[in-house]
Order: C-alpha cells, then structure tokens, then sequence
C-alpha cells in the first residue's frame, strides 16, 4: 500500500479520517471480495449504465474510497474522484451457449480472486454482458471493506433507479442519502472510544474470562503447507435432503436456521478439539439506526459467540444454548472485534489467537432483498488464504448461504493450520449431522459419532 505523510486537517487539506473498526479487519487482504450478480432484463445502454454507476458512487462516496498508510504505519481512507468505478462491457449476442458459459465462469473466476488496489481504487468491479433475445447479465465485485451483504439491494435498487431515469421518462426519484459512510465510521470510534462503550467492554472482559481455551481448533500437526493438497475444493452442498426437514424443525421448536446450524457445528468442533467450551464469531449486520438501512457501506461486524456445550446436550438442547447466548450478548454487539483484541490477549497471554468466524446468510426468497438478485459466493468450496492465521486472528472464515433449496458452504483456510482434507471432512460431517438431527433432534453428540 502507498505510504503517505500524516494527513493534514487543514482547510483545503485533502480529507482523510480513520476507517471504522470494521473496515481495518477487512484491509488486511485485498482479494476480499464480495460478488453479486443483478438480474437486468433488457438490453443495458452502456454509456446510460455507466453515468448511472458514476452517479451513484457519487451518491455514496464510500464507493470511491482508497487507503493511505502514514509513516507511522496508521491506515487513512480518503475518497478519490479518480477512483469512480467504470464498467467494463462484453457483447454475446449471437455467441454460442459453450462460449457463453465460458466468458460466465471467467468473469466469476476473475472476480473471485481479483485484488483490488487498495491505495489506488477503485474498489468495485462491474461486468456488463450483452445476450441474446435482449437479455443482459450484470457481475459486480467489491472490495469487503467498502461494502457488506446488506449493501447489495441499495445498491441493486438505487442503480435500477438511476439507470432507468436515464432511458425512460421516470424520475430518479432518490433523496439525498441521510449521511455517508465516513460518519458512521467517525462516529463509530467516538463511541468506543469515549464512556458509553466502556460498560460494554467491560461485559465482554467478564464474559470472557476463564475463556483460554474456547478457541480451541482441531489444527493438523505438523503444518501441511504442500501447494497441491491447498487447492482450492469443488463446492458441495452442506444440507440437501435434509434441509426441509431441519426448516421444519426450526419452525416446530420455534428457532431459527441459524440457531440450529451452529448448534451442530460447534458441536462438531467441540469434539474434534476436546473443549465443550466454543467461542466463535458471527457476522453482525452493525446498522443499528434508521439512517444506516439507507447507505452503502461496511458496516458489518463481528460478534463474539461464546456457548457451553458441557454435559453432553441433545441436539435441541445445544440449539437452546446457542440462541440464549445470542440473547445475552445481543446489547453488546456493536463491540468491535479490534476492541476485543486486547481482552483476548490478556485471557490468552499472547497476541496470536487464531479462531472462526461463522457466517449464515438469509438468501430465502421470503427474507427482504432475497428475490432480486443474486448473492454469488466468493468463493466455491474450501480455499487456502495466507492472509489466515498470520498476523490475523483468523484461521477459518466460513460461510453458509440458505436459498431456501439447501445450505451451500464456501470457505477460506489458514494453509499452515490446516490441511484441505481435514476442512473437506469437517463440512462433510457437519452435512452427515445435520441430515441426522433433522429427523432425530434428540440425539447427543455421542450419537452421531462416525
């Protein structure tokens, strides 16, 4: 990344300020994509789509933001006209279906694995192909620390808008957006940084005291650091045949997917690494007030999950467990995983504590923004990272997609943690139990033992 002198807050200074917590998790790997694709019936007019997007990043100016690191190695985000998205157009029409399905799965490679230039921008990659029969199809990637999941409808919705001000007689009909990024990540810092975020730190230090050992992990030893067993895995499904008998499950007992999804995985990782005492992170959606529902943004955040497994519970009793340490932690969920850093450090005695983030995303039709469009994984199947495991506090970073058919699960690795094989088995086992409980909830983890 650029080094750049320390900013000046001058007038007429080039603005900078300090990303929010949530985007510096994120700015350690510049592949950290995420990728959607937008239904567009229609032939798209490149020059209108183009204006349409530069409008919108203009709109939300989070979407033309680069990173500066000050001789002091302390990362800035500026946002830089010269870092306005420009997408790229790729005319099919009258191609053959092979040749489509081709330049599909090239676009998808190639956003899946595109490194952005952080200091440079821009952050977002848009794809525009032109079919048959008057169809398009759109692929975009952005960089994960300028944009969440719940930034693609706006994003989705308030493109469509402007697009269709431009080639039809609507308005573009969009007020001004309440605030931009920028201020909820200033505003961000000013809370935990000043006495309202303090009885929140200090629910998290008692919550995690006596905790040395519940990130635990099933590491492989000795490390396998061999190129060709880290390859990336074919995707699979985590839950098929059984995903409408645990949705039923859920709906019986009145729980979420979530609840019992988690319930079986720290299950699973409990047993593998002896410790019935879990502690995971999942993903917190970080839009607390109204104005935040409206912007594009990272505001996502880690939320520590911290669950005792002891006593050998059923299936249904763990899935109790998990969904009353959602509720006690919930209040203090806006606590950010860099402010939990130095508790974990002095519960551990050491500044390196690989663990797991857990990610479970709603994409059923019945959930809001679901029907639209597409959510495409990063990634498909199991994919070693080397930015895992060292220097980050992260060593498996799942992510389970529910469309409303089956559970998909995409991964990344930490490969001098673990073995390909060993993180092909443990989702191959979390899809055996997962089968299993649907039709048996009251089997105990002993049961399902292979």
């Amino acid at each position: 990344m650029t080094v750049a002198a320390r900013p000046s807050w001058q007038p007429g200074g080039e603005e900078l300020w300090a990303p929010s917590d949530s985007q510096l998790g994120m700015i350690l790997d510049p592949s950290e994509n995420v990728q959607f694709q937008l239904q567009w019936p229609g032939f798209i007019d490149s020059g209108a789509f183009g204006e349409a997007l530069r409008e919108l990043a203009q709109r939300h100016d989070v979407l033309q933001t680069t990173y500066v690191t000050d001789l002091q190695g302390k990362v800035w985000a500026r946002t830089q006209s010269t870092a306005c998205p420009k997408p790229e157009f790729i005319d099919l029409r009258g191609a053959p279906q092979s040749s489509l399905a081709n330049v599909v799965q090239t676009v998808l490679t190639q956003n899946a694995g595109h490194a952005f230039d952080l200091a440079n921008g821009p952050l977002l990659r848009t794809t525009v192909l032109a079919l048959d029969e008057g169809r398009s199809a759109v692929f975009c990637a952005v960089h994960h620390s300028i944009f969440d999941w719940a930034s693609q409808p706006i994003f989705s919705t308030q493109l469509r808008t402007l697009y269709a001000a431009r080639t039809t007689t609507a308005p573009a009909g969009l007020a001004a957006p309440p605030m931009q990024f920028r201020d909820f990540a200033i505003n961000q810092r000013k809370w935990l940084d000043g006495p309202a975020g303090v009885p929140h730190i200090e629910y998290w230090e008692r919550r995690l005291a006596g905790g040395q050992f519940m990130f635990a992990l099933p590491y492989d030893s000795p490390a396998i650091q061999d190129p060709a067993e880290a390859a990336p895995q074919a995707g699979c499904a985590a839950l098929g045949a059984g995903y409408h008998a645990l949705r039923q499950l859920a709906l019986r007992q009145r729980t979420t997917m979530f609840n019992l999804v988690a319930a079986a995985f720290l299950l699973i990782l409990g047993r593998w690494s002896g410790c019935s005492d879990r502690g995971t992170w999942i993903t917190h959606l970080g839009r607390s007030r109204p104005e935040h529902l409206q912007l594009i943004g990272c505001f996502a955040n880690f939320w520590l999950l911290r669950v005792d497994l002891s006593g050998d519970p059923t299936f249904l009793e763990a899935a109790a467990r998990v969904a009353s340490a959602c509720k006690e932690s919930l209040p203090h969920r806006e606590v950010t995983l860099q402010r939990l850093m130095p508790v974990l450090q002095r519960i551990r005695g050491d500044t390196r504590f690989p663990s797991i983030v857990f990610n479970y995303i709603n994409k059923r039709p019945d959930s809001p923004g679901a029907a639209d469009d597409a959510v495409l994984p990063q990634y498909a199947g199991a994919r070693a990272s080397p930015h895992l495991g060292r220097g980050s506090p992260l060593a498996l970073n799942v992510q389970l997609c529910d469309d409303g058919r089956s559970v998909t699960w995409s991964m990344q690795y930490a490969p001098h943690l673990f073995r390909a094989t060993t993180v092909a088995r443990l989702f191959g086992e979390l899809a055996a139990v997962l089968d299993k409980v649907a039709a048996q909830p009251l089997l105990r983890a002993a049961d399902w033992a292979p």
